[in-house]
C-alpha cells in the first residue's frame, strides 16, 4: 500500500535537491530523479484536496503544497509512499522512520504513521495520513518509473471554406473548418459548433469530421444572401483532448438568387454617364468614387484604406421588377464627405439614381429618379420622358413631384458602346442618362437640367456653372480605371475614367447587418415596416447609417432612404425605405396613386402601371416563374 501523510508545516518550502539522501538504496529517491509526470501531480493534488476538504490553499498563510516521498521497506503487502507537509517536507530515512526536520515528536509521529496499515488517522501535529493503493490505475505507474512529459499543443484553425465574410456555394449553409490536427468526431455537437442564421436563429444540420477537416450542411435551405455565423468552441478536441485556446468565430453568406445574369446585363445597358464636378482644394480627392470592394469592408478605417489604394470606381446596382416596369437602382459611394457651408464632414457617404424602364410595348427607359442625403434632408428628384405614358396630358408637374418632362432621346441618349447588350442582338442599344455629381455635397442631378421647369436651382447646370467647374467623367465599362483629380482644369473638357458595375445584393446588401459597415446597435436596427397591404420581405433588422457619421450627418444605404419634400404629403408619409424597397408602389403614390396618375396595368394590352412584383431581391420576393413574368428579359 501507498501511504501519504499531509501536514501543515511552518518552515519555508525547501527544494528536493537540498534534502538528505535516503539510506536504503533499494527504495532511494535521489535528488536527480525526474519529477512526477503532470498526471501524477494532478492525482496527488486531487487526493490531498479530497482529504483536507477545505484545506487546499483556503486562505491560510503558506497554502502551497510541497511533497516529500518516504518508502516503507517494512510494509508486508507492498511499498508505501509518504508525502509530507505543505511546508518543510523532507525525504524520510529508509528504515521506515520519517525524518522530520521540525521536532523529534513530529519524527515519532511520522514513524508511527509509516508502520500502520490501517485507515487514515490524524497525526498528533494536525496532519492527516491515509493509505492509497499504489496499483490504482488512476495514479499511473509507480513513481520510480521515469516517463517523459507530454507536451500540450492547443488546436489551431488553419482555414475555413468559405472564408470569413465570403459567399458560400450552397443554399444549405455548407462550410468546412480545417484544423492542424485530426479531430475527435465525438466532440462535434450542436453545442460545440454553433451555427446561426439571420436573427440569431440556430441552424440544424449535419456535422462530420474527416481527419483534420470538420464539415457542416444544413438540414434545410436558407434564403439567398443570408448571413451565417459560426462559432467553434474549445469543447471540440482532437484524440489527445487538445482544444482551441479560445472560441473561433467567422461568418459568410449564402449565394445570390439564381439566374441573375440577365439583370446584370439590364443594369449595364442603362447605366448612366457620370460627370463629377470636383470640390475646390484638397477636398477634391474625397469626391472620387470608391467601393468597399476595393478599400475594404471595415468602414471605420475607410480613410486610411482609401489612401493606400487606387481610386477605382464601382457602382452597386440592383434590379426590382414588376409586371409592367423594371426599376434599376445604382448606388454611388464616397469614402468621405468634406465639411462645407457650416456642416461637419463625415466618412462613408452614398447617393444614387433609379432608372425606370418600361417592359411594354417594347423595352425602353421612361424615367430617372436621383436621391441623396444631407443631414435631415433626403431628396428624390424625378424626370420623365415624353413617351412614358404615366402622367395625364396637361398635368402640372409640381403636383406630381416631377422635375421635368424631356424627349426620350435627350433624357436617355443612345450610345454605341454596346455594354449590356447580347452580342447576337442587332436591335439592342445602350442608353445612358447624363448625370452630374456635385463635389462636396454629393448631390446627384441631371446635367441637362437648368432649373427652368420647377424653379428649384439646387441641381441646375448651365454654361456659367460649367465654365467655373473642374470636371472629370466616369463612363461604364467592364473594368474600372484609376481616377485622379490631378490635371483637371477649370472650364476644360472633362478627363474620362471608367467605372464598373457590381451587384448590390452580394456586396452592400449581403452585409446589411454588419457592424463593420454600420455603427452601434441603433444603426443596425432598421426593420422595414411597409405600407398597409404591401409586402414586408424578410423581417430582420439591418443597417440604416454607415459608420463614421457625426451628429445628423451620415451616409445611408440605399434601402434606408426616405424622400422628405415640403409638399406632396401622401408620398412624404410613406415608411422609410419604401422609395427603394418598393419602388413601384412609391412612384405610383408620387404620381397620383390612381387619382389622375398612372392607370392600372392591363395584362392584355400590356399598358398601365402594375403594383405586382415579379422579382425583388431586396424583399426576397421571387415570382419570375409566374405567367405574367416569364420571358420579360428575353428581348433586346
Amino acid at each position: 500500500m501507498l501511504r501519504a501523510t499531509w501536514r501543515r508545516g511552518k518552515a519555508a518550502p525547501e527544494a528536493l535537491a537540498d534534502t538528505a539522501a535516503p539510506t536504503d538504496a533499494r527504495h532511494a529517491v535521489t535528488p536527480t530523479r525526474a519529477a512526477p509526470r503532470p498526471a501524477q501531480r494532478r492525482a496527488l493534488g486531487w487526493l490531498a484536496c479530497a482529504a483536507l476538504v477545505a484545506g487546499c490553499g483556503a486562505g491560510e498563510t503558506g497554502g502551497d503544497l510541497d511533497t516529500a516521498v518516504t518508502v516503507d521497506s517494512d510494509a508486508a503487502d507492498d511499498d508505501a509512499l509518504l508525502v509530507d507537509g505543505f511546508h518543510g517536507g523532507e525525504v524520510a530515512a529508509g528504515d521506515g522512520t520519517a525524518a522530520d526536520a521540525a521536532t523529534g515528536e513530529d519524527a515519532g509521529d511520522a514513524s508511527s504513521d509509516a508502520t500502520s496499515d490501517g485507515d487514515a488517522v490524524a497525526p498528533s501535529d494536525g496532519g492527516l495520513s491515509f493509505d492509497v493503493d499504489i496499483n490504482d490505475p488512476d495514479l499511473g505507474p509507480p513513481p520510480d518509473v521515469d516517463k517523459p512529459e507530454t507536451t500540450y499543443a492547443p488546436l489551431q484553425i488553419v482555414a475555413t471554406d468559405p472564408p470569413t465574410d465570403g459567399a458560400g456555394a450552397s443554399d444549405k449553409a455548407a462550410f468546412s473548418v480545417t484544423f492542424d490536427k485530426p479531430i475527435d468526431p465525438i466532440t462535434l455537437t450542436s453545442y460545440t459548433v454553433l451555427v446561426r442564421g439571420p436573427g440569431g436563429v440556430d441552424i440544424a444540420g449535419d456535422l462530420s469530421a474527416k481527419g483534420a477537416q470538420v464539415s457542416f450542411e444544413a438540414a434545410a435551405p436558407l434564403p439567398p444572401l443570408s448571413r451565417v455565423d459560426v462559432t467553434v468552441t474549445p469543447l471540440v478536441s482532437d484524440d489527445l483532448g487538445q482544444t482551441l485556446e479560445a472560441p473561433y468565430t467567422f461568418h459568410f453568406h449564402t449565394p445570390d438568387f439564381a439566374d441573375m445574369a440577365p439583370y446584370a446585363q439590364l443594369a449595364a445597358r442603362y447605366a448612366p454617364s457620370l460627370d463629377l464636378a470636383l470640390a475646390e482644394g484638397a477636398d477634391a480627392a474625397f469626391d472620387l468614387l470608391r467601393s468597399p470592394s476595393d478599400i475594404g469592408w471595415d468602414l471605420a478605417n475607410a480613410g486610411a484604406q482609401a489612401a493606400s489604394t487606387p481610386a477605382l470606381a464601382r457602382v452597386a446596382a440592383v434590379v426590382v421588377e414588376s409586371h409592367s416596369h423594371f426599376f434599376i437602382h445604382y448606388q454611388m459611394f464616397w469614402h468621405r464627405r468634406p465639411a462645407q457651408a457650416g456642416t461637419v464632414g463625415f466618412d462613408n457617404d452614398s447617393a444614387g439614381v433609379t432608372v425606370i424602364v418600361a417592359r411594354y410595348p417594347q423595352q425602353r427607359p421612361v424615367g430617372l429618379q436621383t436621391w441623396w442625403k444631407r443631414g435631415d434632408d433626403e431628396q428624390m428628384w424625378l424626370w420623365l420622358t415624353d413617351d412614358a405614358a404615366i402622367l395625364p396630358p396637361g398635368a402640372k408637374l409640381s403636383s406630381f413631384g416631377v422635375r421635368a418632362v424631356l424627349p426620350a432621346a435627350k433624357l436617355f441618349p443612345p450610345t454605341t458602346d454596346g455594354l449590356g447588350c447580347v452580342a447576337s442582338s442587332s436591335s439592342c442599344q445602350a442608353r445612358r442618362a447624363p448625370l452630374l455629381l456635385q463635389g462636396g455635397s454629393h448631390r446627384v442631378c441631371l446635367r441637362l437640367d437648368a432649373g427652368q421647369a420647377t424653379g428649384a436651382k439646387a441641381c441646375q447646370w448651365d454654361a456659367e456653372t460649367a465654365a467655373a467647374s473642374r470636371l472629370l467623367r466616369y463612363l461604364p465599362a467592364s473594368a474600372p480605371s484609376a481616377a485622379s483629380a490631378n490635371g483637371v482644369e477649370i472650364g476644360q473638357p472633362p478627363k474620362e475614367f471608367a467605372y464598373a458595375l457590381e451587384p448590390l445584393s452580394t456586396t452592400f446588401f449581403a452585409r446589411r447587418g454588419s457592424g463593420q459597415l454600420f455603427g452601434g446597435k441603433t444603426d443596425i436596427s432598421f426593420l422595414y415596416t411597409p405600407p398597409p397591404g404591401r409586402p414586408a420581405g424578410q423581417k430582420f433588422a439591418m443597417g440604416s447609417k454607415f459608420v463614421g457619421g457625426k451628429g445628423n450627418e451620415f451616409g445611408r444605404p440605399l434601402w434606408a432612404f426616405r424622400w422628405k419634400p415640403a409638399s406632396n404629403e401622401s408620398y412624404y408619409d410613406l415608411p422609410r425605405g419604401t422609395v427603394t424597397l418598393d419602388p413601384a408602389f412609391a412612384l405610383w403614390k408620387r404620381l397620383g396613386g390612381g387619382a389622375g396618375g398612372p392607370g392600372e396595368f392591363d395584362p392584355n394590352s400590356k399598358l398601365g402601371w402594375s403594383l405586382s412584383t415579379c422579382f425583388n431581391p431586396l424583399l426576397f420576393l421571387d415570382a419570375r416563374s409566374d405567367a405574367a413574368c416569364v420571358g420579360s428579359l428575353s428581348g433586346p
